[in-house]
This record gives structure tokens, sequence and C-alpha cells, in this order.
């Protein structure tokens, strides 16, 4: 039985009458002095009230999780997450201090056992604690990753202790209250420059979302996993114009569907076989609550409750980064309107941008990628310490593309940079990459090239067009 809900469930009367008891067993005591929350409310209402009230998937006054503890209160108030509290004071923290030898996680780093014992009895408003957040790296402890998830968006502030240093580690020293470089910068400033289409052969985007006042995905249960997709769904399907397109359930895919569907989209319909996902609980009921969606073009996919509530990608052939960005940002725009319609809005943090799952990904959350053509340069063996000096990244290493000279790149870098500016910083840096492709081709030195990227300033210069 999972206590987070038992609350809000069809048995709230039977929760209510295990509360009285347990309230007579413990003398009406409750210590709420290790517990911080977010109650919106000074009193819990009447059952038949919270009844009334509460349809998650058709009422327009209660629609998130905070909405659901202004009625009833903080999930801490129930009597078997109080039990649960009581398990926790009755052992002591060093008694669940893990074991971190050879741990190779940033998490097991700085996880100390003053850390530990900080946090341990510390819950967010939604259920969540500091075991379940470390889980992923408590299992995968040879995979080198970040080794916690965040379980809902109070985690990166309640448990900032661990957090804040995880994070700092994870980017590049990045820390509360630093300037986020490029933040002035418009979209209009980007300076359009078509790629050579011998070299470049697509550009992509990729971002994730959270949806504010629910529980991400490690934690949230089937009920509030299918509320999510519900409300994704509609503002997927209110699209217009180049975007509008067709949302299914996984549930409904067929094997013959399944093949009939773009490739990109073909790729998420099984579960994550991430070591850190699975380890989260974030595939637990696969696919229930999960379902894709394309665009009648097939340019514009997202798909939700896999990673995080909602992943959305564009995929262009125009050749050119800073042209399908802006496209890219004008549906990004729509669904973010649709979903306010609704009243609700992205989980974000004044410093640390979106927030998602992982904190590998916070910030922009943005991933602007370039599959390119580099036969002579992925033979050389500087390849990855330039890719590394243009702060890129190389997607996944497909021996055979790779064997073909094919390889995807995209930006290194989430968080401390506004979106406008990593694009301007990939465009650059692709277009570096092209041009040593090129040398390499003629047969001609690299050496002013290579330095070029060895010294690719974090600063760069953005040409306004001129219309």
């Amino acid at each position: 039985m999972d206590p987070n809900w038992v609350w809000a469930s069809g048995g709230l009367c039977a929760g209510c009458v295990i509360g009285i008891c347990v309230s007579k067993l413990t003398g009406g005591a409750r210590n709420n002095n290790n517990t911080k929350s977010n109650k919106k409310g000074a009193g819990s209402p009447s059952t038949e009230m919270f009844m009334m009230n509460f349809n998650p998937f058709n009422n327009t006054e209660v629609t998130t999780f905070s909405d659901i503890t202004m009625l009833l209160g903080s999930p801490t108030s129930s009597a078997l997450l109080d039990t649960q509290q009581q398990e926790y004071h009755m052992y002591s923290a060093d008694k669940g201090y893990p074991v971190l030898d050879g741990n190779r996680t940033i998490m097991g780093r700085f996880l100390t056992p003053p850390v530990y014992e900080e946090l341990y009895n510390l819950r967010t408003s939604a259920g969540s604690d500091i075991d379940t957040c470390i889980q992923p790296g408590i299992d995968s402890p040879d995979k080198i990753s970040c080794g916690i998830v965040a379980c809902d968006e109070e985690c990166y502030e309640l448990f900032s202790t661990i957090f804040d240093p995880v994070i700092r580690s994870r980017h590049r020293g990045f820390e509360r209250g630093q300037q986020i470089r490029g933040a002035a910068l418009s979209l209009q400033e980007l300076s359009e420059k078509k790629f050579d289409p011998l070299y470049v052969k697509s550009t992509h985007f990729l971002v994730g979302r959270c949806v504010k006042g629910f529980r991400f995905p490690p934690t949230c249960r089937r009920a509030e996993r299918r509320h999510v997709e519900g409300i994704l769904q509609g503002s997927l399907e209110m699209l217009e114009g180049e975007f509008k397109g067709t949302y299914k359930h996984l549930v409904d895919i067929g094997p013959e569907e399944r093949f009939q569907l773009p490739d990109i989209l073909q790729s998420v319909i099984d579960p994550p076989e991430s070591r850190t996902l699975v380890c989260s609980g974030a595939t637990r009921d696969w696919p229930c609550g999960r379902g894709v969606f394309h665009s009648k073009s097939c340019d514009l996919f997202a798909w939700t409750n896999r990673e995080d509530h909602l992943r959305i990608m564009l995929r262009d052939r125009g050749l050119d980064l800073v042209a399908a960005f802006k496209t890219f940002s004008k549906a990004l725009q729509q669904i973010e309107e649709k979903l306010k319609e609704n009243g609700l809005e992205y989980s974000f943090h004044e410093d640390y941008g979106y927030l998602l799952t992982c904190p590998s990904g916070i910030g922009t959350a943005l991933r602007a990628g370039v599959h390119m053509k580099l036969p002579y340069l992925l033979q050389d063996e500087r390849f990855r310490i330039i890719l590394k000096n243009l702060r890129l990244h190389m997607g996944a290493e497909d021996q055979e593309m790779l064997q073909r000279g094919y390889v995807d790149v995209y930006n290194m870098d989430r968080l401390g940079f506004s979106e406008v500016y990593l694009v301007q910083r990939v465009s650059d840096a692709v277009h570096l990459l092209v041009q040593i492709e090129q040398r390499l081709e003629s047969k001609q030195p690299i050496t002013d090239l290579v330095t070029q990227a060895e010294n690719f300033m974090t600063e760069i210069t953005i040409t306004k067009n001129i219309e």
C-alpha cells in the first residue's frame, strides 16, 4: 500500500478512522519539528467537501497536487505517513546511513553521515524523503552519474544540503545566485547561417519539462500519472498550424501500429533501460499513463511520463540551427500557453531554471544537436579533445554509424547559460568542426583550428541580422 496516496484515495474514510486510532495510541502527540511542508491551509475540510470538490480528471478548480494539499492539508498529516515517520524516529540516522565505499556517483562524494543525519527525518509536502532521492545512486554505485533524483520540485530546496553540491559539481561550479550568461540576449539577435549539406545532415532540439505541483516520475503514482498525462495530452492536441498533430496512449499502440510511427517515437515506446531511471522507480507500471505525440509533418515530437513529465523534440532538415530553434521556440510557446490556459505551469526555480527529475538536465533543460558526417575527423586522435574544448557531447556511439563517418553532437552545458546563448555556441562550434573536416579532406594542417577550439571562448559575439 502506498502511504502517500491513502489520504487521497477512495478509502479516505478508513484512513480517517485509522488516524483517530493511531492518535489515541500515541496520545495525540505529533512531532512536526523535522517535517517541512508547503501546507496552504490551517485546517482540513470535511470528507464530504473533499469528495464533492475533487475529481482529478474533470474539475477546473482542483488540478494539481498543491490544490489537493490546500483542501486536505499536507499528506504528512495522514495517519499512515505518521506511522512511517515513527519508523524513522525509531531508528537513528546512523542505522540507515548507506554503504558508500567504492560509490562512483557524485552523490556518493557528498553524502556524509552529518549530511544524512540532517536530512534523515525531513519530508516534502508530497511525502518525499532523502532515501528515495538517493536510491538510484545506492543501487547503481558503479555508474558515473549524479546518483540522486528529485521526487518532486521541493526536493531541490528541502534537501539542498546534498542537491547543491551535486549540482555545483555537475554544472561546472554553478552556484545559486550566479548570473546566467547570455540572459540579456534575445532570439532576434541570433545569427542565422546555414550549414554545408555535405557535412551536416539534420539538426534537432530536445527539452524536458515537469509540471508544477505534481510529483516527478520516480514517485508519481498511477492515478496522478494518468492525471498528468491527460493534462499534457490536452495541451498537445490543442497545438495549431504547422504543429497540429496526433497523440496516442502507449497502451493503445499495438505491434502493427508501432512501426507506423516515426522512428524517433518507436525508440521511446519501450521502457527506458537506464539504470538510474529504473532504480529511481520512474519506469513503474509501464506503459500506464504514457503516450506519444507527433505533428502531421513529423517534425515535432513529444512523449509523456518517461524521464520527466514531458519531453519535446524538433527534428529539422533545413540545415540552419538558428532558424530551426526559432521554429522550436514557437512550438514550446504554444504548448506552454495551452498549459497556462488550464491554470498550470512548469516547475521552475529562480536560480536553477527548469527543474527535472535528474539534476544533470536542469537549467535550460535544452539539448541542441546536429547530425554530422565527419569521416576524417572521426579518425583523428584529437577528435574527442576537440569536442570537449568546444563543450560538445557525442551522442550514442553507434559503431556502425561511426564507421560510416556519422556522429551526433550536442551542447554539454545546460545550467548557467541562456537558451539563445547555447544555440549560438553550438552553431559556431559546428561550423568550426566543418572547417576542420574540410582541411583534413584536402590534407592540410589543422593546428590553427585545433588551437581555436582550445580557446573557444565562453563569450561569443552575436551579430544582429540586418533585415
